[in-house]
């Protein structure tokens, strides 16, 4: 995968058919996020992520098996860096704030 926008999934693409696994993983990071902002569902977390899945976010791509994506984000005033995590298929596998 290039970095050309053409060949990024999308945000519709990234949420379909995610794995009964890869769901109870970003799920088991969403108390963290509800912490922060108490109105987050584990729907709106995975919109979220789908959000975050853009060219400028990209980190890296440190094997075949993962894409990383990162932004900062503002949940409920306050300033937090999410990372997403898609896995071969580019389905997102994880939804999780990163600490500096």
């Amino acid at each position: 995968m290039d970095n050309s926008p053409s060949d990024f999934p999308t945000s519709v693409d990234v949420l379909k058919d995610i794995s009964e696994n890869s769901k109870r993983h970003i799920k088991k990071h969403l108390p963290r996020f509800q912490q922060l902002d108490s109105a987050m569902t584990e729907q709106l977390l995975l919109e979220l992520g789908a959000k975050i899945v853009s060219p400028k976010n990209l980190i890296g791509s440190p094997n075949a098996e993962q894409l990383k994506f990162e932004k900062v984000v503002n949940l409920n005033e306050n300033l937090v860096r999410v990372r997403v995590v898609l896995n071969r298929n580019h389905k997102l596998r994880s939804i999780h704030i990163r600490d500096k």
